[in-house]
């Protein structure tokens, strides 16, 4: 009895919730202020002044989703660049440092076995001897 004599009318006792059987933590488990014992409670009517409040907000939550979006969409689009050029970059480099072995006697070909000719491939090496005889430009100083 001295332990319900303590407390008074003004202050509420808080029974800590447990934890929900279903394992789901954020649903809650009475939604409050929705509903009453006779049936739906109905809204407080807004005035026109809280509907275009409301609206305005509405709308600039809009336009910023749509920017974050937008946003997102060319950061994805740089890095997909990025990712394209690095990739072209790398083949570059490859078909640079690749060896070359040109066959100048044809009669070669007819010598090989079978696995061997199916490594050969036919490339373009006169383009690649064309870009390291290019003159440079001289400078006049």
């Amino acid at each position: 009895m001295s332990d319900t004599s303590d407390i008074t009318s003004d202050e509420e006792i808080k029974i800590p919730e447990s934890r929900p059987l279903s394992g789901r933590l954020w649903k809650k488990t009475a939604v409050t202020g929705r509903r009453c014992k006779f049936g739906l409670v109905q809204e407080k009517n807004k005035t026109v002044e809280e509907k275009v409040r409301i609206r305005q907000e509405e709308n600039l939550l809009r336009q910023m989703t749509k920017d974050n979006l937008a946003r997102i969409e060319r950061l994805r689009e740089e890095k997909k660049e990025r990712r394209r050029k690095n990739i072209q970059k790398q083949k570059e480099a490859e078909l640079r440092s690749e060896v070359v072995q040109v066959i100048k006697n044809p009669a070669k070909l007819k010598r090989l076995k079978k696995k061997e000719l199916r490594k050969i491939q036919k490339r373009d090496t006169l383009a690649k001897k064309k870009k390291k005889e290019a003159p440079v430009p001289a400078t006049n100083d």
